[in-house]
């Protein structure tokens, strides 16, 4: 029997087809993590990207290239959710729940950007954001702990029991 292949190539890992395991997910995440937390933070260190003290973008230049590497991310986050969820015999549209966070606080900085919100309005993003978050972790958290379909499903063969190797008779 062939050995389930745990590291896969970057335009497999890129594409949102195909199933992966809980541990590949997870780190597979780590990874994603560590690498976006490490531009971000060189940016900023650097002095690239400007942040206020609230910790909003302080221009539209940062802004621009914020979007910019939060786009990356979405892009790479739903493709990673995507597999997973097919893991799950779940629908892939499913990995949007994860990810719409992003996209909100993107348009919350971009509106503080251009305009003062009252004071009950900036509240109540706050609450909305929190709960956002706290959807996305529980979605996040369920991907990583409930195990996948065993055996092939309509999205691919199970990432942990790969179909045997042919053999060769001649």
């Amino acid at each position: 029997m062939q050995k389930p292949k745990f590291f896969i190539p970057i335009q497999q890992w890129l594409s949102p087809k195909g199933r992966i395991s809980r541990l590949q997910y997870f780190v597979y995440g780590l990874i994603l993590a560590a690498v976006f937390m490490g531009v971000f933070l060189g940016l900023i260190i650097g002095d690239e990207l400007k942040i206020d003290e609230e910790g909003h973008v302080a221009t539209l230049f940062d802004f621009g290239i914020n979007a910019a590497l939060q786009l990356a991310l979405i892009y790479t986050l739903f493709c990673l959710a995507s597999k997973r969820l097919h893991d799950l015999s779940w629908p892939a549209w499913l990995a949007l729940l994860l990810i719409i966070d992003i996209p909100v606080d993107l348009a919350a900085d971009l509106a503080r950007l251009y305009m003062t919100l009252p004071e009950g309005a900036e509240t109540t993003v706050k609450i909305i954001d929190g709960l956002v978050k706290i959807a996305s972790l529980g979605i996040g958290l369920n991907l990583t702990f409930r195990p996948g379909d065993k055996g092939a499903n309509k999205h691919g063969p199970d990432p942990l029991r790969p179909p045997p190797a042919p053999i060769d008779v001649f």
